[in-house]
Formats: C-alpha cells, sequence, structure tokens
C-alpha cells in the first residue's frame, strides 16, 4: 500500500483495471479499480459469478472530482469515487442512500446513531455494547447503506466497506427501527420527534445529499418516507453507561415519548 500514495507515472485511466462482483445491499455490483487499497478494504463483500446488477468503473475524471485535499493520492480518492458511483446509483434506481451514521443490530432489528462531528455516536455505540454484550452488534461504524422496499413498506440498513476508521461493521442488513439523534447534555433523557423540519436541521450533513435537481426530488421522497415509517428520537446524552441505558430503554425498548 506504501507505493500507492506516491503519485504515479502513468495517468489514472491507462493503469491495469482488476474488476470483481461485490453484494453490498442486497446489489450484486461489479467493480473496476487500479488499487489494491480498495481491492483489499472490498474483499469481505465479493462473491462468485459473473451476474451483476450495475457496474462501478471510476475514470481519471471521476477521481478528480474528489476534493484533493480529503487525502493524498489517487489511491484513496478512488475509493471515494467509487463509494460516490455506488451511492448515486443507490439514489438514481433503488430507493437508497448513504447515511453517515452508526449502525446496530439488535434482535434482527437495525438502529441508527447521527451526530454532528465529536459528538459522541461512535461512543455511545461503544457503551451500549458494554451494557448489552454480545445481544448487540455493529452493522456499520460510519457510512451504512439505506434502501426503501415499498411493496413492503419497510427501510432496511446494510454494512459496507465504509466503516470508520476502527474497520467496525459486518456484511449483514436489518430492517431499520429506529434512528437516533445525538446531542451532548449533563443530563440523559431521549424523546421522540415528531417534527420533520426538526429532524431536517439535527441531520445537517449526515446524508450525502444529491448533486441534481431530480435526485433532490427524490432525496426527499425517500426523507419524507423515511420520517413516516421509522421513529426519530432526540437524545441528550454524557459519555456514561447511563447515557446507553436510556437510548436502550427510550428508542430499542419503545420507552420514549
Amino acid at each position: 500500500m506504501q507505493n500507492e500514495m506516491t503519485s504515479t507515472k502513468k495517468p489514472f485511466d491507462e493503469l491495469p483495471v482488476r474488476y470483481a462482483v461485490y453484494k453490498m445491499a442486497d446489489l450484486r455490483i461489479k467493480i473496476g479499480m487500479r488499487y489494491v487499497y480498495s481491492a483489499k478494504m472490498l474483499k469481505p463483500y465479493e462473491v462468485d459469478g459473473e451476474q451483476f446488477d450495475f457496474e462501478v468503473n471510476p475514470t481519471g475524471a471521476d477521481i478528480a472530482s474528489i476534493d484533493p485535499e480529503v487525502e493524498t493520492g489517487d489511491f484513496y480518492r478512488e475509493n471515494l469515487a467509487i463509494l460516490k458511483i455506488i451511492s448515486d446509483k443507490l439514489l438514481d434506481d433503488y430507493d437508497g442512500f448513504l447515511f453517515h451514521c452508526t449502525s446496530l443490530m439488535y434482535s434482527d432489528r437495525g438502529y441508527a446513531f447521527t451526530a454532528r462531528s465529536g459528538t459522541g455516536k461512535s461512543t455511545h455505540a461503544r457503551l451500549l455494547r458494554e451494557l448489552l454484550g454480545d445481544e448487540i452488534s455493529y452493522i456499520n461504524d460510519d457510512k451504512p447503506f439505506v434502501r426503501y422496499f415499498r411493496e413492503k413498506g419497510e427501510f432496511v440498513i446494510y454494512g459496507n466497506p465504509w466503516n470508520g476508521k476502527h474497520n467496525l461493521g459486518n456484511p449483514v442488513s436489518a430492517p431499520l427501527k429506529g434512528v437516533c439523534i445525538l446531542t451532548r447534555g449533563k443530563e440523559n433523557s431521549i424523546r421522540r420527534e415528531k417534527d420533520l423540519f426538526g429532524v431536517l436541521s439535527c441531520l445537517g450533513n449526515q446524508i450525502l445529499y444529491p448533486d441534481t435537481r431530480e435526485q433532490g426530488e427524490k432525496f426527499m421522497d425517500l426523507i419524507n418516507l423515511l420520517f413516516e415509517k421509522v421513529p426519530f428520537y432526540l437524545l441528550a446524552c454524557n459519555m456514561n453507561k447511563d447515557a446507553a441505558k436510556t437510548s436502550f430503554e427510550g428508542m430499542i425498548k419503545g420507552g420514549a415519548q
């Protein structure tokens, strides 16, 4: 990987491409990549066979569109370009989007914890793990995919390889049964958020917003459906185990009003 951190002598589009098929968000995705970095990261999601639902093959223009200040090296920008192309395709054709959150599974149900950077969503997930042990597990600690299945009227949250710096996640999925928005507070408290505009203001940039007007309309349709189908909660919390008990009893057990 060290060699991938240096600039290559060849233009990106002239580098050899490795193709493989991966299963993510209940879709088979054929991905072409130039760098080992992405191949290693995606490996747990690789599947046999040649059939696929859609193809992702980043170009030099795709990686050039990634903010160069995010990380040095085309190997990393290629990785982010793959994620961006998949996210756009999910929104365009599969009623899906990328959600910046920590997601956990309890009793085969999925729960998302989101907050502005530095608020402590990963710490809160760790506290829940300490409280509940093996009863609760990670789906994805950073950027899970979410899809809506209209025939069932159900949102499903999915693990994927982009699961945070600590690599906390699994190739699993679960019906999404609650979204918790965290804020810092001296005392722990949780309540249902029944105002859509309040939810949108709290989410801020925690969802990857679309680029085009058409995508924007699809995105808002999904967010309205998400708010209709999945309960949202506002959790004021500190960083101790009582905060985990509050969110467990209020959201997962459904005690919050």
